[in-house]
């Protein structure tokens, strides 16, 4: 499992990337959930062998991301900013303010 920030035409976008490689000779599942910011989950099934990606939005959170990805009984969770250069704000949830 690999998260990089998403690049388009040599700048980064604010969005994550999640890459997902099925090492097994099965058939797996893999779940992203959001945890903080309202996106939308995103579930993929993924062959033997194969390597998935799912792209996070996280522009209506000015970059901030809370997500995990499950897969089976595992799981990972990422959390932080995409630094894109522009600027930013303080995490709109931190101390449930928001």
């Amino acid at each position: 499992m690999q998260a990089s920030y998403e690049q388009q035409r040599g700048k980064l976008s604010g969005n994550i990337t999640l890459q997902v490689k099925n090492s097994s000779n099965i058939l797996v599942q893999v779940a992203v959930k959001d945890h903080s910011y309202g996106l939308a989950p995103v579930v993929k099934h993924i062959a033997p062998g194969a390597m998935e990606s799912a792209v996070m939005w996280s522009g209506k959170n000015h970059g901030w991301y809370d997500v995990s990805v499950g897969v089976e009984n595992s799981e990972t969770r990422y959390a932080g900013r995409v630094e894109t250069g522009t600027a930013s704000i303080t995490d709109p949830l931190m101390g449930g303010v928001a």
